[in-house]
């Protein structure tokens, strides 16, 4: 049988069948593919408009919540706490359906930022809105677990505050812990979004968020740590030291006196003394500065207080106090005497019965030098006390003030505890009051609340002005002090930088405490000799200092704390002025935290400071700009700070600029030369 050959137009009919096919099946495809676009854009449009309106509906009820919270008071009438948990909890839960809406878009909207106009507020939206929940989430775990204070705050008889506080907030533990835990993970969610969204409204409600979360986490850090502090499971001993600021020292001033606070289930005990503790044991190596400058030959626990930075400080005076008198504190506290007047501004009048008077902001410094300066022995009221070493019975009024001080605090009530918060604050920001703790829980919460005190690098340009009086004299009243900063950015953003400062001293009265530079064998006691540190970022060179400027050995520049110090020492005689400049460079590694886009310059207030004022000049070359607060471009930009905390300024840099960092060299010193920290370890003695 014969093959019947095919027709020889089918292999092209079957091709053209094939092709029409194809071309239907992808016509189809595209159909499909643009059905399912157009469905989840309308989809993402509804659940984006939806997420909006819960963000909105949220941002009112979280509002409305932080504001009752702010008044601790009001919270106590059980009525507005329901009100307030109601409100928190349907912030949460209007943020959590937020954040569910936007789920399923998150990895598109992460990288939505390059869409005309509305990019930056798209990529914000799933970030903010997690910030929110966990923001309102903390919050609220505060408010339930703060349950069983309300009821310990009624008082009852012989029952000190602090013990019936412990209690309740042994119990509210595992919801402070919890609030910790969400205000972190809320500012985790903060971290990487921009500054500016182009949208005000979201703008101000990030801005809202960036201020209360921190607030949040500080507050339920402490609540957390409270029944440690309070001595919940064993006691807790701190060293109390109060510094006067008028002999003004690396972290606040001489220590004048301290205190041995013993604190067991909320009560209270404490141990006064003076600075000169019952057996003077001495240390025989010195700071640099004091071995230098003065005819010292032991290092004893009135100047243990010798570092910059207060962890390292804290740890000396604790060391040295438990060598002496055989107690150990758990931590320290120094409390600078500019702080008694900061205090009592906001708690009113303090009453001391032991004198039979009132200490008010305007006598509190009048009358600690009446009763504990050099004269008091010889007034006809010497104090109560009788028993103890000279030194501490001159002092003992500082004792009994910061005894009535104590007592206050435990009979304040509810409606003045924003003040008594408004008040800490105030002294934590000027760095006035400074709490150590050797349980890393606690020192997590000082640090959490800006009261650590630690000298450690900063991103972006660093200026820290350090004065330390080695003159044996009362002296800082009577000495006026200011600074300028003059900083000029070049087109490789390295920076040709100028620090001046200007020391006066004014005329002193005749009875002025002191002796003078060297026990007066260099000055009078109205004299003033400054040994000046100045920490600038790492990698700075110092190019010049002032003639006038006696130099420490071995060097003006000396890496410390991971930084640069440039020191030096010089005496300013009475009615006498002195102008001292240190000129040096910093590389462009400054600007790399900010992919060289932001210059930021931050000034620390030192503790018990005399520098009054600083002026920051910043100016830049060739095409370099500066984008002023404002949003101008300048080359040039002028700002002026009252020393009365810690300063930052922040510019954005533009124009044309080709930095040049330097590689990084090897590890970097963070101890202090100044320091003997040797000898402790050659003796295997062990104050940290």
């Amino acid at each position: 049988m014969t093959a019947t050959p095919l027709p020889r137009t089918f292999g092209r009919t079957a091709a053209v069948t094939g092709n029409s096919s194809t071309g239907r099946n992808l016509r189809l495809v595209a159909l499909v593919v643009l059905v399912v676009l157009v469905v989840a854009a309308a989809i993402a449009a509804v659940q984006l408009f939806r997420a909006r309106q819960h963000l909105s509906a949220g941002a009112q009820d979280l509002t409305t919540a932080i504001d009752a919270i702010r008044a601790p008071s009001r919270l106590r009438d059980p009525a507005y706490r329901s009100q307030s948990i109601s409100k928190l909890t349907a912030a949460r839960n209007e943020f959590a359906a937020a954040r569910n809406d936007l789920m399923l878009w998150t990895p598109i909207l992460d990288h939505s930022g390059w869409v005309p106009s509305l990019g930056p507020q798209l990529k914000a939206a799933s970030p903010a809105a997690t910030a929110a929940y966990y923001a309102t989430s903390s919050a609220l775990d505060i408010v339930q677990g703060a349950n069983g204070i309300w009821p310990a705050l009624t008082p009852r008889h012989h029952v000190p505050i602090l013990a019936r506080l412990a209690p309740a907030l042994v119990s509210g533990h595992q919801d402070f812990s919890a609030a910790e835990a969400q205000a972190r993970l809320g500012i985790s969610a903060l971290a990487g979004l921009p500054v500016s969204t182009g949208n005000s409204g979201l703008n101000t409600a990030l801005a809202k968020l960036r201020r209360d979360l921190p607030r949040l986490n500080t507050a339920a850090v402490w609540l957390s740590a409270a029944p440690t502090l309070l001595g919940w499971n064993a006691p807790q001993r701190y060293l109390v030291a109060l510094e006067n600021s008028a002999e003004i020292r690396p972290v606040g001033g001489f220590i004048g006196a301290a205190d041995l606070l013993t604190v067991h289930k909320g009560y209270l005990t404490k141990r006064f003394t003076g600075a000169s503790l019952p057996h003077e044991i001495p240390f025989h190596h010195l700071p640099l500065q004091e071995a230098e400058l003065t005819s010292e030959s032991d290092w004893l626990f009135r100047d243990s207080n010798a570092s910059p930075d207060f962890p390292t400080s804290a740890r000396l005076e604790r060391w040295f106090y438990g060598q002496d008198t055989g107690r150990w504190a758990n931590g320290v506290l120094d409390f600078i005497d500019l702080g008694v007047a900061d205090l009592l501004q906001k708690l009113g009048p303090l009453y001391v019965p032991q004198y039979h008077l009132t200490v008010t902001p305007q006598n509190a410094q009048a009358l600690a030098q009446r009763f504990a300066g050099p004269g008091s022995v010889t007034t006809a009221y010497r104090g109560p006390q009788t028993v103890g070493s000279p030194d501490t019975l001159r002092k003992q009024f500082l004792g009994f003030e910061l005894s009535a001080m104590l007592s206050k605090l435990e009979s304040l009530p509810s409606s003045r505890w924003s003040a008594l918060a408004g008040a800490l604050s105030l002294l934590v920001a000027k760095h006035d009051l400074l709490f150590y703790d050797r349980n890393p829980t606690v020192e997590q919460a000082t640090i959490a609340s800006g009261d650590s005190g630690s000298l450690t690098p900063r991103v972006g340009d660093f200026v820290y002005i350090v004065d330390d009086n080695r003159s044996y004299n009362k002296l800082a009243p009577y000495v006026q002090e200011w600074a300028s900063y003059n900083t000029e950015i070049l087109p490789d953003m390295w920076q040709d930088s100028v620090l001046t400062i200007h020391y006066h001293v004014n005329p002193s009265p005749a009875n002025l405490e002191g002796l003078g530079p060297d026990y007066g064998t260099k000055g009078t006691k109205h004299d003033y000799e400054d040994a000046v540190r100045v920490f600038v970022p790492p990698g700075a060179t110092l190019d010049s200092i002032s003639p006038s400027v006696k130099l420490f050995t071995p060097s003006a520049a000396q890496p410390a704390y991971g930084m640069m110090a440039f020191s030096g020492y010089f005496i300013v005689r009475e009615g006498q002025s002195a102008t001292i400049t240190f000129r040096y460079h910093l590389p462009a590694n400054v600007f790399s935290w900010s992919g060289y886009h932001h210059y930021r310059l931050t000034i620390p207030r030192q503790p018990g400071a005399e520098l009054r004022w600083m002026g920051v000049h910043v100016q830049t070359v060739a095409g370099v700009r500066l984008k002023t607060p404002g949003g101008a471009l300048v080359q040039s930009y002028h700002a002026g700070f009252p020393m009365t905390q810690d300063r930052v300024l922040n510019l954005a840099i533009g124009g044309r600029t080709d930095p040049q960092p330097v590689p990084a060299t090897g590890p970097i010193n963070t101890g202090d030369p100044f320091l003997p920290l040797w000898a402790f370890r050659r003796y295997h003695l062990h104050p940290f």
